[in-house]
């Protein structure tokens, strides 16, 4: 990734101002150096810099995450005002991303501050074929529609995808439930927290962004810890939770986590300035990071471990996590 600015020499970029070079291979293993160059349009707020580009002009690969976090950014700068006109470049391979993940009309109508954005939006459903799509779906907090949406058009598609194992099934469906009840809990407006999957029948991709308050914002009024690593990496202990004295379940992240250790699988978390990778074979990267406002979270879990929900679940104190969608 390359971030350029000021006098700008390149001839190819003659007539940019703030440039934002994305590398040929956009997946979850580059989005941390995406974030470090993107972290500046969250101070950009009302700007309306002229001459912005993002160039993908030179991507050949682009995973889910790597269209859905794109999007998120467009989403943010075009709404706050960052840019005025900004220009976007895209390669063929790109192009071909966004088809398969449903951003195709999405991304250029959001580019270009169209009220169609929002129609477009509202009408992405999931998908199945030889592998399964759950397009991008807006999550807000107690809302009927997104509840009754889960219901009837999500979970039924997943249930019977992976009707061929159960117990992968209970275990896709609980972190399905974690990350909506974590982000439910901060969800601001209905195009703050956004969450899509990806899946075949050898592993899942879940993700959820959002640009509403992030987990230090959101921890750090119900500690008395001062550094704000620890604050942020707390969350993913057992029983930390914003939330006490209600009924939320404060183990999301740490379920999350475990599912993701058991089963050697990928968990990635961004938030305010902060980032903790979980690996393939359990090898750990924590620290900071560029700003992200909001909260990021990305989960990869293979097919063919044999463990049970239940293996896991008995780590916790509450002996019982409950799948629950309204």
């Amino acid at each position: 990734m390359t971030h350029l600015t000021g006098n700008i020499t390149n001839q190819k970029y003659q007539g940019f101002d703030r440039i934002i070079v994305v590398d040929k291979n956009f997946t979850i293993n580059s989005i941390k150096d995406f974030i470090d160059d993107c972290s500046i349009i969250f101070n950009l707020k009302e700007k309306r810099e002229q001459n912005f580009l993002f160039d993908f002009s030179a991507v050949n690969q682009c995973s889910m995450f790597g269209v859905l976090i794109t999007y998120k950014i467009i989403d943010f700068a075009v709404k706050n005002k960052c840019f005025f006109r900004p220009n976007m470049w895209l390669s063929p391979s790109l192009l071909n991303s966004l088809k398969k993940y449903a951003f195709d009309d999405l991304i250029p109508a959001t580019l270009s501050a169209k009220q169609q954005a929002t129609e477009i939006f509202s009408k992405l459903k999931p998908s199945i074929t030889n592998e399964f799509i759950i397009a991008p779906q807006p999550l807000l907090d107690n809302d009927k529609y997104t509840s009754d949406k889960l219901n009837k058009e999500i979970i039924p598609k997943i249930e019977n995808y992976y009707s061929f194992d159960k117990d992968f099934l209970s275990i896709i469906l609980c972190c399905f439930s974690e990350i909506f009840s974590n982000f439910w809990q901060h969800a601001i407006d209905e195009s703050n927290s956004i969450i899509m999957a990806y899946g075949n029948k050898s592993y899942v991709e879940i993700a959820c962004v959002d640009n509403g308050a992030g987990i230090v914002s959101t921890l750090r009024n119900s500690t008395i810890e001062a550094d704000l690593l620890k604050i942020f990496t707390s969350s993913l202990k057992k029983g930390i939770t914003s939330k006490k004295g209600s009924n939320h379940m404060g183990h999301g992240l740490w379920i999350l986590d475990e599912i993701v250790k058991r089963l050697n699988g990928k968990l990635h978390l961004y938030s305010e300035g902060f980032y903790y990778q979980r690996h393939f074979k359990g090898s750990v990267d924590k620290g900071k990071c560029g700003f992200w406002k909001g909260t990021i979270i990305y989960v990869y879990i293979p097919i063919g471990i044999p463990i049970k929900l239940s293996d896991i679940t008995q780590l916790s104190n509450n002996k019982s996590i409950k799948i629950k969608w309204q």
